[in-house]
C-alpha cells in the first residue's frame, strides 16, 4: 500500500515512524510547510520524498 503523510508535526512524525515499520506499506511522500521538520524527516528517512507543496 502506498502512503502519503500530510502534516509532519508531532503526530505526523509518529505516523511516519509507524508506517516505516510496516513491511506492507510504501511510505512515498511527506508534506509539511515547515522545512525544518521536513529536514528532520529526511535525515531519518532519506528515501521518502518530501515537499512543502500540498
Amino acid at each position: 500500500m502506498n502512503i502519503a503523510v500530510i502534516g509532519a508535526g508531532t503526530w505526523g512524525r509518529n505516523l511516519v515512524r509507524n508506517f516505516y515499520e510496516i513491511k506492507e506499506v510504501n511510505l512515498k511522500i511527506c508534506c509539511d510547510l515547515n522545512e525544518v521538520i521536513l529536514g528532520k524527516i529526511r535525515e531519518k528517512y532519506p528515501f521518502i520524498k518530501i515537499t512543502t507543496d500540498y
